[in-house]
């Protein structure tokens, strides 16, 4: 019953290693989205979009920006939580494939 549980807890530890990377993917996807924007903004801005409304835009993208992308600290922490997760899920491989080496 041991074994079972193990392999449950393995499986979920993969699980929340997937959400991670599917979290961040959809993040890179939103922040290449916002820099397609600023680009926009940018061109817009050599045609002849004044300076006030340049700053209107500009902050406007900086305010849609804080609501999709995370913080620094956040990012470093959910990194540094990651490393602890992986370095956990590499010695419970290893003790795994000590017992079952024919896994």
């Amino acid at each position: 019953m041991e074994d079972k549980s193990l392999v449950n807890k393995t499986s979920d530890i993969m699980s929340q290693c997937l959400n991670i990377n599917n979290a961040y993917k959809v993040k890179h996807k939103e922040l290449q989205e916002v820099f397609n924007a600023y680009k926009k903004l940018k061109k817009a801005g050599k045609e002849g979009c004044d300076d006030g409304d340049l700053e209107d835009q500009l902050k406007q993208i900086s305010d849609d920006m804080e609501n999709k992308i995370i913080s620094k600290k956040t990012f470093q922490r959910l990194l540094e939580e990651q490393a602890v997760i992986m370095k956990e899920f590499n010695k419970i491989n290893g003790e795994i494939s000590r017992l079952y080496p024919d896994l």
